[in-house]
């Protein structure tokens, strides 16, 4: 019985719609905590894989970190997803690189939306991964831009770029190819900023 729940549930749960949604995405898509926990919790109580869940991608390229930089998720939830996949730093890993069908990671995501603390409960988790986490901080959107382009957008404010240059202090070669790559207009953020 327990095998037929096991397998019944994980079905259902790595289910998608017409636009590839499972309901763990619309749990983090429509700021559902709750529901979001109460999945997980299902999934560890009868020993369902969660990698493959978390590893889905919609028909927008989008994962679940992605859709955690969505105005209807806050940043304590995107801290509490960050936190469950501590244990798992292979998926968190990948996850945090992924690119949408525009290009952006999570990263260049919060950066464009001006979330700051967003942004930075991502950098906390990049610490320890086995990888180079630089190539994920250089990752540029289909118009050549990175973070720092984007970070002097408009609906950033001027704390989000002074904050986000304090975090990435400590990595001064990251840090002067971000200020200094040409996007697709041959702009580097500076001129952005003009």
């Amino acid at each position: 019985l327990l095998k037929i729940k096991r397998d019944v549930l994980g079905k259902f749960l790595r289910e998608t719609d017409n636009e590839g949604y499972t309901p763990f995405d619309y749990a983090v898509r429509y700021g559902y905590l709750i529901r979001f926990e109460a999945m997980w919790d299902i999934c560890e109580k009868l020993q369902i894989s969660t990698k493959g869940i978390l590893r889905n991608v919609n028909k927008y390229g989008e994962n679940i970190i992605h859709l955690a930089m969505g105005s209807t998720c806050n940043d304590d939830f995107l801290k509490h997803i960050l936190n469950l996949l501590k244990n798992k730093p292979d998926v968190l890993e990948n996850l945090l690189r992924e690119t949408d069908n525009e290009g952006y990671t999570p990263f260049n995501e919060a950066a464009r939306c001006g979330y700051f603390n967003r942004f930075k409960y991502m950098w906390e988790a990049l610490d320890g991964l086995k990888n180079s986490t630089d190539t994920i901080l250089l990752k540029e959107n289909n118009k050549g831009e990175n973070i720092m382009h984007l970070a002097v957008g408009p609906k950033c404010n001027d704390n989000f770029l002074i904050d986000v240059v304090d975090l990435l202090k400590n990595k001064p070669n990251v840090l002067e190819k971000l200020l200094f790559k040409k996007d697709s207009n041959g702009h580097i953020p500076f001129d952005d900023a003009a």
